[in-house]
């Protein structure tokens, strides 16, 4: 039993003096491991960020487009307003025309009866 108890002491020292070079290769190899998310890390914030200055020039094309529209739709908006005052003209003068049709009308009726009543040589 004390061969076997100090094959264990033996082995505990073993194990503790080893202890600071088994420590160091597993933290080396986790070192490596994040070594390796840094390098992702980095790459994927380079990616984001040109994805971001993607979206930025997308958003300003969006904002000039939206206040070219806003332009295009104020354009509309006294385009319409100047047709509805020509409209508005339009059947005015077309009243007028009718009026004028009518008075026409009846000074050719008159007309007529004034060439009936000439006398025919």
């Amino acid at each position: 039993m004390a061969e076997t108890l100090e094959k264990r002491v033996t082995d505990v020292e073993y194990i503790i003096a080893h202890l600071p070079e088994d420590l160091n290769a597993r933290f080396a190899g986790v070192d490596v491991k994040f070594a390796a998310v840094r390098e992702t890390q980095a790459l994927h914030t380079q990616r984001f960020t040109v994805i971001e200055r993607k979206f930025d020039v997308l958003e300003g094309r969006i904002t000039r487009l939206e206040n070219r529209m806003d332009s295009l739709e104020n354009r509309m908006d006294g385009l319409e307003a100047r047709m509805d005052r020509l409209e508005a003209r339009m059947e005015g003068l077309e009243t007028r025309m009718d009026a004028i049709e009518a008075k026409m009308s009846l000074v050719m009726s008159k007309l007529d009866l004034i060439i009936e009543r000439l006398p025919r040589n």
